[in-house]
């Protein structure tokens, strides 16, 4: 097949974004795109190379999958070998085993599934494995396992039903991708194969149809150069990913690949020099970027500094450029590796890595690395034991007349009513109540605002639940007293991490409609509601414990209590002042200074989490060897007992408890 400068050119403007993406760099707010783009070239380029030999009779699924190993499997284990390395003396024994875990999904290319399992590509935690990025591999690897024999089969058949074979089968896939979004959840249709193959299977159209195009004469590729970068710089954030939107990066990739134009504006874009060698190393570039982005997340208290992913990025572009210059490129020449050895080589090192990762998980992450690791293990689970029964969600929606009760005998004269930040408190004042003779009916839906009067972005069923609760609440006349919280700056101002040690002040997008409303009227909404339902309930004839903001780490606990390395026994975090106090007042300085303005009423106690566990200089992540928190921002069981303890010590709440 004739060399095209602008396919790597293109391959240039995939990975880039998606480098700066990952180091949140804001000017490609649609840098993840770029994956996208990669799936749309590598049909194309395969496809060719298929119908090639297909039309020369010499194609054989054996020489293919030598092709596919001499391009995949050198550089993914050189880079394997030193992720791995580093995961042993970096990571603690929780990291260590999530990371075996994957590390066999890989070597297995399921890693898409492994992901979809575990964790959400957008969030946090997600940024913090080092092999995440694999995903889009396993997807590739699923697609060809199945498509060249297809393909042949269909080319012998009957050549000219291949293209309106690949066509239907690529509507049908983005129907599967739209309906899975919508009806299932977003991550089924971002990692799951059959919801995007149409992009892989929109490359094959395009090898299909570029023998039909007159490319000196149209000047397409600028018109889908130029909807590409748009869509990569200005993709908006607030949809979810992937949308039906998609169509267009998509179609501006294979108008590039389809009309080649030397005369044009992009083609000597994509052929410039320097994109043309990012492009050469661009497989190796997207490999190393993650795990390396990965670590300096993981070892960094708060989110590092831009410096300090200009540094991440250059050592990307280094590490890339001795992966493809000394084993991708030695690795595809045959008289230096002959397909025996190129089968043989990949075995080898799939079994060496599937053991190695089967190893970290049956030892549970090699705890004995560290000295004195089991000192801040608690002996009791860490998130309530209640959580995966009685927690709604968009995926699992709980009705009020639905929900948990406990302890089981007790008169349910108290009820939790808020987001995920309630269950742990729920369940630890079910143990206080429990002396009493007493339970608590359990209300509480993960990442819900208390959404009276607006949709939540992204929790579809979050008004709903919050108008049912509430209605449930007022009515039932047995409940006398409702424990509520939320996580009240995150909704308003976004996740802490990225901004810490500074503190968040944009107000976030927590409503769906937020584009049609400034961001004073959207902070006054968020109160108006929280103030309404509480006096909803008061004026019902109940008593509101009122909880205040919890305060948050700047990591999560389960780094924070581990030391930097296996070389090092002090902590990554300070556990005795994890969160100060200057931290603290400034991040929730509006949800304070609203919750401190309600009216004096004896039917309203707040229940202020900062002094219950807090000092004058801030708020420790341990206290009495007992880990407060279960990520950077949730109480833990025994983080919920401490502060609820504490705060029943004092007398005068004892009062109100009593009464």
């Amino acid at each position: 097949m004739r060399y095209r400068g602008d396919i790597d050119g293109l391959r240039a403007v995939a990975v880039l974004p998606v480098v700066f993406f990952h180091a949140d760099f804001g000017f490609f707010n649609g840098g993840y795109l770029g994956v996208d783009v990669f799936f749309v070239i590598s049909g194309f380029l395969i496809t060719k190379i298929l119908i090639s030999e297909f039309e020369k009779e010499t194609f054989s699924i054996q020489s293919f999958y030598e092709r596919r190993a001499r391009r995949i499997l050198p550089a993914l284990f050189f880079v394997l070998a030193i992720t791995t390395i580093l995961s042993v003396v970096f990571m603690n024994p929780v990291q260590l085993k999530n990371y075996s875990q994957s590390l066999v999904s890989v070597l297995l290319f399921i890693s898409n599934l492994f992901f979809y399992f575990e964790i959400d590509y957008f969030s946090s935690a997600a940024e913090e494995m080092p092999l995440l990025h694999t995903w889009s591999l396993a997807i590739e690897e699923q697609f060809y396992l199945i498509f060249p024999p297809l393909m042949f089969a269909l080319f012998k058949l009957n050549k000219h039903i291949v293209l309106r074979t690949l066509l239907f089968s690529a509507l049908i896939s983005y129907t599967i991708m739209l309906a899975l979004g919508e009806f299932y959840n977003q991550s089924s249709s971002f990692y799951w194969p059959v919801a995007r193959a149409w992009e892989l299977m929109a490359g094959s159209v395009c090898a299909l149809l570029i023998g039909q195009t007159k490319p000196n004469k149209l000047y397409l590729n600028d018109i889908g150069f130029f909807i590409l970068l748009t869509s990569l710089i200005f993709w908006p954030d607030e949809i979810a990913h992937p949308n039906a939107f998609l169509v267009l990066p998509v179609l501006a990739t294979c108008l590039i690949v389809l009309f080649p134009n030397e005369n044009t504006l992009s083609h000597k874009v994509l052929t410039n020099r320097i994109l043309v060698s990012i492009g050469l190393i661009s497989y190796s570039l997207y490999l190393w970027h993650q795990p390396i982005f990965a670590f300096f997340r993981m070892k960094t208290v708060g989110h590092p500094s831009h410096l300090i992913f200009i540094f991440a990025i250059f050592l990307s572009f280094l590490c890339a450029y001795i992966s493809y210059k000394f084993v991708e490129t030695p690795f595809r020449e045959r008289h230096r590796f002959s397909k025996e050895a190129i089968f043989k080589f990949s075995l080898v090192g799939a079994f060496c890595f599937i053991s190695a990762g089967l190893f970290g998980h049956f030892t549970q992450g090699l705890p004995e690395r560290y000295h004195g690791y089991n000192s801040y293990l608690s002996d009791g689970p860490s998130y309530s034991p209640m959580r995966e029964r009685c927690h709604s969600s968009d995926n699992k929606y709980i009705k009020p007349s639905d929900s948990c009760t406990y302890p089981d005998d007790g008169d349910v004269s108290w009820a939790a009513f808020g987001d995920s930040h309630t269950a742990e408190l729920s369940y630890a004042m079910s143990k206080i109540l429990n002396e009493r003779g007493q339970s608590i009916s359990h209300h509480s839906y993960s990442g819900c605002p208390p959404a009276l009067t607006y949709q939540a972005s992204y929790r579809k069923r979050c008004k709903e639940w919050i108008n049912a609760t509430l209605n449930y609440l007022e009515q039932n006349k047995n409940i006398k007293n409702v424990l509520m919280g939320f996580r009240y700056s995150y909704y308003l101002y976004g996740e802490h991490m990225h901004d810490y040690p500074h503190v968040p002040v944009k107000v976030n997008s927590f409503i769906a409609e937020k584009s049609k409303i400034s961001n004073e009227d959207a902070l006054e909404i968020f109160w108006v509601d929280l103030e309404t339902i509480v006096k909803r309930l008061i004026n019902s004839g109940k008593k509101v414990w009122l909880v205040y903001p919890i305060p948050e780490l700047p990591m999560d606990i389960n780094k924070g209590v581990h030391p930097f390395s296996v070389f090092n026994n002090d902590t990554v975090l300070n556990l005795e002042v994890s969160t100060t106090k200057n931290y603290f007042l400034k991040r929730h300085e509006y949800i304070l200074k609203k919750l401190n303005s309600f009216e004096k009423h004896p039917s309203l106690i707040p229940i202020d989490v900062y002094k219950a566990l807090c000092s004058h200089e801030g708020c420790p992540a341990v206290i009495d060897n007992e880990k407060l928190y279960f990520d950077n921002n949730h109480l833990s069981v025994a983080g919920a007992d401490i502060a609820l303890k504490r705060f029943f010590m004092n007398e005068k709440n004892k009062l109100y408890f009593v009464n």
